[in-house]
């Protein structure tokens, strides 16, 4: 008909559970490293312009394009009008990151979005340019990409290494 795939009508009910993503990564061709397991949900009913839905996942050890996440735990909904992380959190090696928000579609709006990322021991990601340190970041932040709002909060401490030319901050 005229509508075309605007008015195809879309019932998705998918578990998946990737018990090794390097795998995956190999068969879509993913540019950089990817390991772990990944297992979840999406559920998505509607029509192909406003499709409204639940993705569920938790995974473990999970390396996504070279960045090791560790232990995954996410949830996201959407429908016609906005996309919403309820939840995002990593646990690993290199540290922790928690976060959510919302984008509303029809007004290129972010809202509520927040971001916590904890780095107790910055030499295991800075590749040998700081020896020693921890970071923590909070961010929140509304608005328009092209005009956004929020706070920034940032606490380094300890840090020294190569990258500060052997002065410690």
């Amino acid at each position: 008909g005229e509508g075309g795939l605007r008015d195809a009508g879309v019932d998705v009910d998918l578990e998946f559970d990737f018990r090794d993503l390097a795998g995956l990564a190999r068969l879509v061709h993913a540019p950089r490293a990817w390991s772990g397991a990944l297992q979840g949900r999406l559920d998505l009913q509607g029509s192909a312009d406003a499709p409204s839905g639940v993705l569920s996942l938790s995974g473990r050890e999970v390396v996504a394009a070279g960045l090791e996440l560790g232990e995954v735990v996410a949830r996201a909904d959407v429908d016609r009008e906005r996309l919403r992380v309820e939840t995002f959190r990593s646990r690993g090696r290199a540290g922790s990151v928690e976060a959510g928000g919302s984008y509303e579609f029809a007004s290129a709006t972010l809202s509520d979005v927040r971001i916590a990322q904890d780095v107790p021991d910055l030499a295991a990601l800075s590749a040998g340019r700081l020896d020693e340190g921890s970071l923590a970041l909070r961010a929140r932040l509304s608005g328009t990409p092209a005009d956004p709002s929020g706070t920034l909060e940032l606490d380094a401490r300890g840090l020294g290494g190569s990258a500060l030319a052997g002065r410690r901050l």
